[in-house]
Formats: structure tokens, sequence, C-alpha cells
């Protein structure tokens, strides 16, 4: 691996947990994805600290370039978190979905009853 890219790779990992922790700081970042991004920036850290890691990945795949196994990698990541994300969305619809269900439930169970109680005052 070439020094300036490892150079490059350390430093934007290191500015990449430092915003991460800054962000989780704020509280506008949940900690389950806080874990996620800080694994997947340890590992870029790791690899661009040890670079034989990417070269015997590589390697190992039968990729030409480390640099491209490391865009593998990298890809690779970057999907894997969008899919958490996914899961996590997916969840999050399934109970606005049931709020909004149990809130027109309350809603109409309000009605019913200031109806019956608007029809026993004219009696």
């Amino acid at each position: 691996m070439d020094l300036i890219l490892q150079i490059i790779l350390i430093a934007l990992a290191l500015v990449f947990i430092c915003f991460i922790l800054m962000i989780t700081q704020k509280k506008k970042l949940s900690y389950r994805y806080t874990l996620i991004w800080l694994f997947f920036s340890f590992v870029i850290l790791v690899i661009a600290i040890f670079p034989q890691i990417i070269m015997a990945i590589s390697n190992w795949v039968h990729i030409e370039t480390p640099v491209n196994a490391l865009f593998l990698i990298s890809i690779g990541a970057i999907i894997l978190i969008i899919f958490f994300m996914t899961i996590g969305y997916s969840k999050h619809s399934e109970k606005i979905t049931k709020l909004v269900q149990t809130n027109s439930l309350l809603e109409k169970r309000i009605r019913e009853l200031e109806s019956e109680k608007g029809n026993q005052g004219e009696i």
C-alpha cells in the first residue's frame, strides 16, 4: 500500500472516529449506530496501520491490487450499514403504523364518549 494512501486513511479514520463520538455526544446518533460506525472505522484504521492485512486479503481473494481489495471491503461495509439502517427503519415504520392506529381508535372512542355525554345532557 502506498505510504501517502496509508497516511490519508489513518488521518481520515481518526477524524471520522472523532466526528462519530462528537455527534453521539450531542445525541444526534443512537448508540446502536455509533457502535456500527465505530467498528468499521476501527477496521479501516487497523488496515491502514497494518497494510499487510489488506495485502493478505487481496492475495487470498486473488485481487490484483490491495487498493481494490480495500475498496471492496469498504463497499461491503457500506452495504452492511445500509442493511442495519433498513432494519431499524422497518421497525420504526411498524411502530409508527401501530401508534397511528391506536391514536385513531382513541380519537374515535373520545368522540363516542363526547356524543354520549351530549345526548345525556339533552334528556
